[in-house]
């Protein structure tokens, strides 16, 4: 009976060790909720026991993939509270979510946003494009391939009598052309492949992205679950080997006492 007794609370232990394992999850926050484009929002982690990794995932709400983030922490780990500022430009607009993994419990974090429309921030006065307002009346810009400046333009679109950029001396251009490898398994939340410009231009302005978020599979998650269980089950088993190999050690050396 005390064998018995002490094999369950043996388990007992376990199993609340590793429930308090999996409930470690670290959180985070976004400010404001509700932004207008062209400006920032603020993003605080709070790690839990084994930390986020060291960056964010973008998505929009029919789930496709944004961009990414990063915060100051080194060798791809964050275990302490960080703080960083992503900015959302005109191109959004509606609602939106974060991904952060957290590397003790290997699940996603996930918290949303909403872009409404609004801008508050000039063109530039040299009549480049700006991040916010261009320039209307001049200040028209130079393209990629004909360089140049544009006129002067007040940056808010009231003034400028500038001509268009000047031309540039690109005699030939070379048309990027980017095969990328198959992507490999999702690994802490990342898929990762490499790309290479079969033409060799020296220019990146057309290349794929070779880092992307991703998910478990549903199959990855049962296998996942399946090696758990059978850890667990594994463990238990040589237990109670252990416990039968005392019991019967115990009651051999009885008779052998009592023989004697």
């Amino acid at each position: 009976m005390k064998k018995i007794n002490f094999f369950i609370i043996l388990m007992l232990l376990f199993l609340a060790s590793y429930l308090s394992i999996v409930s470690a999850e670290g959180s985070f926050e976004i400010s404001p909720q509700e932004v207008s484009q062209n400006n920032n929002i603020t993003v605080t982690i709070f790690p839990g026991s084994g930390g986020f990794n060291n960056f964010g995932q973008v998505y929009g709400s029919a789930d496709n993939f944004i961009k990414f983030f990063r915060f100051d922490c080194a060798e791809g780990k964050c275990d302490t509270t960080k703080t960083t500022e992503v900015f959302i430009d005109d191109s959004y607009l509606g609602n939106y979510y974060i991904l952060m993994f957290d590397l003790e419990t290997q699940h996603f974090v996930k918290k949303t946003f909403t872009v409404i429309s609004g801008t508050n921030l000039p063109a530039n006065g040299d009549g480049t494009p700006g991040d916010g307002v261009p320039a209307s009346d001049g200040g028209v810009p130079g393209d990629e391939e004909n360089g140049g400046t544009g006129g002067n333009g007040d940056g808010w679109g009231n003034g400028g009598t500038g001509g268009p950029g000047g031309t540039g001396n690109v005699s030939e251009k070379c048309i990027e052309n980017w095969k990328c490898a198959d992507w490999t398994d999702c690994v802490n939340g990342v898929k990762l492949r490499t790309c290479e410009d079969e033409n060799n231009c020296k220019t990146e302005l057309k290349k794929p992205r070779e880092k992307s978020g991703c998910f478990l599979t549903k199959n990855q998650k049962n296998l996942l679950f399946i090696s758990i269980s059978i850890i667990l089950f594994v463990i238990v088993i040589i237990i109670i080997i252990i416990l039968l190999v005392r019991v019967y050690k115990n009651r051999h050396k009885k008779q052998i006492s009592q023989i004697s």
